[in-house]
């Protein structure tokens, strides 16, 4: 149990340094080695939320630095932060 719990903080440190990439479920169950159900408990026990919300806050987190530390338009803070286009982003933002 305690190698899943450190699987599952390792998952949680991927997502913050590639929070401006794109993953899946999945994807990150495999990178822990854990089925994708009880990988979402671990993780939800973890951190507070289901991995993908948990990933969609680190890129909102990321695009709210960038909105308030750059002149960028918001098409290149929607790039940037791992959103495919800034319609998506601005919904998802709200």
């Amino acid at each position: 149990a305690l190698s899943s719990r450190r699987a599952v903080e390792k998952v949680g440190e991927w997502m913050s340094e590639h929070r401006s990439g794109n993953t899946n479920l999945t994807r990150l169950a495999r990178m822990a080695s854990l089925s994708p159900s009880h990988f979402s408990t671990l993780f939800r026990e973890r951190f507070g939320y289901a991995p993908m919300d948990y990933f969609l806050r680190l890129k909102i987190q990321r695009a709210s630095q960038l909105l308030l530390s750059t002149e960028w338009p918001v098409g290149r803070v929607a790039e940037e932060s791992g959103f495919p286009d800034a319609l998506y982003f601005s919904r998802r933002f709200r």
